[in-house]
């Protein structure tokens, strides 16, 4: 009985050895197939850091872009301002002219008319000595920069 009692032992302990033996090779496959996972993880997480860096790198690259934009665009605004200021200037200027020549067409229609005046009262007198009488004198035409309702006041 004895001898039975080993051998029955001695088969439990095989079957258990196997069974040790099948768990090890399972646990070195499950720790293979981990490494490998965590191989091909290492591997993506690297792809991951290249890319984020390069999406960085493209974003940096688009900031200095849209603060060159800007810096052209304010220069613009800027350029764009001094033609307004020049051409408000150019505006003045001529307003002003046109204020001066009308001014000058004024004055020029009353000289005009107070030279003829004094043409007229000249023609009155006779020189001494001269073969010439009295004689008129007729006013030159006059321009007119006025409406004709204020020719009424021409040579007075």
């Amino acid at each position: 009985e004895a001898g039975k009692g080993f051998a029955v032992v001695a088969e439990e302990v095989r079957n258990l050895a196997a069974r040790s033996a099948k768990a090890a090779s399972e646990t070195a496959e499950l720790i293979e197939g981990s490494a490998e996972k965590a191989s091909h993880g290492t591997q993506i997480a690297e792809r991951t850091a290249t890319s984020l860096e390069e999406i960085v790198n493209a974003v940096s690259k688009v900031t200095d872009l849209i603060a060159e934009i800007a810096a052209a665009s304010n220069e613009q605004a800027n350029g764009v301002a001094q033609v307004n200021t020049g051409l408000q200037q150019i505006d003045q200027v001529v307003q002003q002219n046109t204020a001066t020549a009308e001014e000058s067409a004024a004055t020029s229609e009353e000289l005009s008319g107070q030279a003829a005046e004094l043409k007229n009262q000249l023609s009155r007198f006779v020189l001494k000595g001269s073969n010439f009488s009295e004689t008129t004198y007729s006013a030159p035409p006059q321009l007119s920069l006025s409406s004709p309702e204020d020719s009424s006041n021409w040579g007075q």
